[in-house]
């Protein structure tokens, strides 16, 4: 469990460090193309590996479990708004990393995917762990 939830927030730092590398190219040894890639590359990781375990444990839990429901209704409201621009993001900037609207697209995706990391860190993370321990005591 202690594991799963590290390996989560490794991959948090990861894609944290990356949009910081890409929101400041030149102080990076990459080019901002490889950089946007690995980005990209980093966040469906990372998507695939909260949906294999900690989305299915959080949504088997929430059947019986109003507190763990209303934590997923909030995140999946926030998850839309995330994933639409995670998508404008990626399919707009595929092609060319950079324009006039690259540099504030990039802080607007940091920012949002910093507060949403940052959530995820103290209340699904957290709630995941209280359902294994719970699972574990049985």
């Amino acid at each position: 469990m202690k594991n799963y939830v590290e390996k989560l927030n490794q991959q948090h730092e990861a894609i944290r460090q990356t949009i910081l590398e890409l929101s400041v190219p030149q102080n990076s040894q990459k080019k901002p193309k490889m950089i946007f890639q690995h980005l990209r590359e980093l966040v469906l990781a990372h998507i695939l590996t909260e949906d294999e375990e900690l989305y299915k444990v959080l949504n088997e839990r929430a059947i019986s479990d109003n507190r763990t429901k209303r934590i997923l209704d909030a995140f999946s409201k926030d998850w839309a708004e995330i994933s639409d621009f995670s998508k404008y993001y990626f399919s707009t900037y595929e092609a060319n990393v950079s324009g006039e609207n690259f540099i504030s697209d990039t802080a607007k995706y940091m920012v949002s995917m910093k507060h949403r990391m940052m959530r995820e860190e103290v209340a699904l993370f957290a709630e995941y762990e209280r359902i294994m321990s719970l699972k574990n005591k049985k």
